[in-house]
């Protein structure tokens, strides 16, 4: 039998292998926030512009710590942990894909998932402060992701999930001819696809788990009038890579804790542009104790980290306009009423290194609605 600690330090190390090489690199300038009302008289619009308790399961009754079937936990607990049903953080742009502590694993059974991601950059970023806006030939990027997916556990240890995003995108920037004019574009397309296995089977609560899989190079990443780190798509297969760990902090496990870290590292790219590797990270606590009849009300605080390397290619941004670190903090709300869960956040960002001039958001924001079976 491994020891807990030995175990644990495993994993994190081999997630830790997979964050960027470099502390002073990370993503191209990301997805933004309203479309305004009217774009200025000098503006010009480009080709396509128009164009337990609270009704919830229970895990398996964990077995005592030293019983042939092995631990119950890293927290060492004599009892089981007790979530709701599995919901993925999953969205295919970075920090959207990890928080939602409460939501881990915690059964067999299946759960159909929609998610919608938003993100509103419009303020020029460089390194540690905020840069002036002619700067950066980039002057606004907003994003409303969808993402539509199905996470199936087929025991206590293993799982897989699948998801399709769909984003609708407005870009604004300098057009290049010296005359202050800009050029807008707006699009709706898929984005990449993402698989992934899942093992859940250290720990009788599922208290640890792990998952890996593909980015497969299903959206699209030649759209009119974008640059490469602007589209919807990389063009580029990924390995994923990720865990979670959590643990009660109160007797009554009212109280929790959980962790988690994703990381996506490319492998196979195309035409001369390969997109950072990201890692993202989250730590928080949520509180399972409120409820209305067999409606569960959680509120949660969380800490989340975004870090990616600097793109490379031809095709990358010229010059280096890309890869950064990032924390933020963030308060939410889980709702559950089994089948059904709703979750909401809103990401507030605390500190910014951006390489070159990047477009930044004031605030991220995520929800998801999820139906268990």
């Amino acid at each position: 039998m491994l020891d807990r600690r030995i175990l644990l330090a495993l994993l994190v190390t081999a997630l830790a292998n997979a964050a960027p090489a470099s502390a002073g690199e990370a993503d191209p300038p990301g997805p933004g926030g309203p479309l305004p009302a009217a774009f200025e008289e000098k503006d010009v619009i480009a080709k396509g512009a128009r164009d337990g308790p609270f009704g919830l399961p229970e895990l398996p009754i964990a077995a005592d710590p030293g019983s042939a079937l092995g631990p119950t936990s890293l927290a060492d607990s004599s009892e089981a942990f007790i979530t709701p049903p599995v919901l993925p953080c999953a969205c295919g742009c970075g920090i959207f894909e990890v928080g939602n502590g409460s939501m881990l694993p915690a059964g067999p059974g299946g759960l159909l998932f929609f998610e919608w991601d938003y993100q509103n950059q419009n303020q020029n970023w460089s390194r540690h402060h905020k840069a002036p806006a002619e700067d950066n030939d980039d002057k606004a990027l907003w994003t409303s992701f969808y993402r539509f997916g199905l996470q199936y556990l087929f025991s206590t240890s293993w799982g897989m999930e699948v998801d399709f995003p769909f984003a609708h995108r407005y870009f604004r920037h300098d057009d290049g001819t010296g005359t202050d004019t800009n050029e807008a574009t707006s699009w709706t397309d898929w984005g990449d696809m993402r698989l992934r296995a899942i093992y859940t089977g250290f720990f009788q609560d599922m208290s640890l788990g792990v998952n890996a899989g593909l980015k497969v190079p299903t959206g699209n990443y030649t759209h009119d009038g974008a640059d490469r780190d602007t589209q919807l798509g990389t063009g580029s297969t990924d390995f994923l890579l990720g865990g979670y760990y959590r643990m009660p902090l109160s007797a009554d496990r009212n109280w929790n804790s959980f962790y988690q870290l994703d990381s996506t590292i490319p492998m196979f790219i195309r035409d001369q542009y390969r997109p950072g590797v990201e890692l993202d990270a989250s730590a928080g606590v949520n509180y399972q104790g409120f409820g209305i009849g067999t409606v569960m009300i959680a509120p949660f605080a969380q800490v989340l980290f975004s870090g990616r390397t600097s793109d490379r290619g031809a095709n990358s941004a010229q010059p280096v306009a890309s890869g950064y670190q990032r924390l933020f903090l963030s308060p939410g709300l889980e709702i559950m009423k089994h089948p059904f869960m709703l979750y909401g956040d809103v990401e507030f960002p605390v500190w910014q290194n951006m390489r070159g001039n990047q477009l930044v958001a004031d605030a991220l924001f995520k929800l998801v609605l999820g139906f268990s079976f």
